[in-house]
């Protein structure tokens, strides 16, 4: 399908909602198209081995909706799945959308630090950077987490950006208990 050029296109985009981004926007608003359907839908396509710029159209889509905190934490499973995607700038995305819902009570904290490795492992700067974000900011919050979140962080010291090492050490010092730090 070529839908992600058809709404860049420079013909489209001058005519106001004849972008198909605009018309799920308002088919999703009237009941049309189930919303939640739609926004999981967006989520999936990150690891169906689509072409990037397609994958990145859903992905953009996904934001132009712009999902509720109470629709990001029905579908945290989904954002969770995006981090086995293979385009850095999608998983981003999703983080920072997931670093709005981390400080909240149903946010699934045990589902995001076991998948948490996979970030920390990565190459990419940002996607590390991010998932330290979200855990300290997680850490603030669930104070019963922090001693399982400051392990989750470990993975980070085979990284070879000192400052990245240094933001998970004082992840680790700030909320790690006594006998962890020693």
């Amino acid at each position: 399908t070529n839908i992600d050029y058809v709404d860049t296109s420079k013909y489209v985009s001058k005519k106001p909602k004849c972008r198909w981004k605009d018309i799920f926007l308002q088919n999703s608003h009237t009941g049309r198209i189930d919303r939640l359907r739609l926004i999981r839908a967006c989520l999936n396509t990150v690891i169906h081995n689509f072409k990037r710029d397609l994958a990145g159209w859903y992905v953009d889509l996904f934001i132009y909706l712009q999902p509720t905190d109470v629709e990001l934490l029905t579908l945290q499973d989904e954002m969770f799945a995006t981090f086995m995607g293979k385009y850095p700038k999608m998983i981003n995305r999703v983080l920072d959308f997931i670093k709005n819902i981390a400080t909240h009570k149903d946010f699934h904290l045990d589902d995001f630090i076991s998948k948490a490795g996979i970030l920390l492992s990565s190459e990419v700067k940002s996607i590390v950077s991010s998932t330290l974000s979200i855990l300290e900011k997680a850490a603030k919050t669930h104070k019963a987490k922090q001693a399982e979140i400051c392990m989750g962080v470990t993975p980070v010291f085979v990284n070879k950006d000192e400052a990245i090492q240094t933001k998970a050490a004082k992840i680790i010092l700030q909320y790690g208990s006594d006998s962890l730090v020693e």
